[in-house]
């Protein structure tokens, strides 16, 4: 195995490992306390499809399957997903919802 894909497959493997992991920290932590004073039913979705995604190029990975248009759904989802998730967590729409500094300290 040449080593550049060698290293293309860690890196695609160890990227989309963070991914899983500040996704998860975010359905667990972040989002129930938004859900409880607005909607975050779209950044959920979002999860769900990179979720998928993930394991569609973990897969690849694993069994040294084609990458490249997984790559591009992802970051497809990810940017505009990145983009709602810090529109929507921007402290004066965080106040407009009703939390207190000391809430949007906590889910800091």
């Amino acid at each position: 195995m040449r080593t550049s894909f060698r290293l293309t497959i860690a890196c695609c493997t160890t990227s989309s490992s963070h991914a899983r992991g500040c996704a998860g920290i975010e359905d667990r932590a972040i989002f129930p306390a938004l859900a409880a004073r607005m909607d975050v039913s779209g950044l959920q979705q979002d999860h769900k499809e990179m979720e998928t995604v993930i394991h569609d190029i973990r897969e690849a990975c694993r069994t040294h399957g084609e990458l490249g248009g997984h790559l591009a759904e992802l970051r497809e989802l990810v940017f505009p997903h990145m983009l709602l998730e810090e529109e929507q967590t921007r402290a004066a729409k965080l106040r407009a919802a009703g939390f207190t500094p000391q809430e949007m300290h906590n889910m800091g």
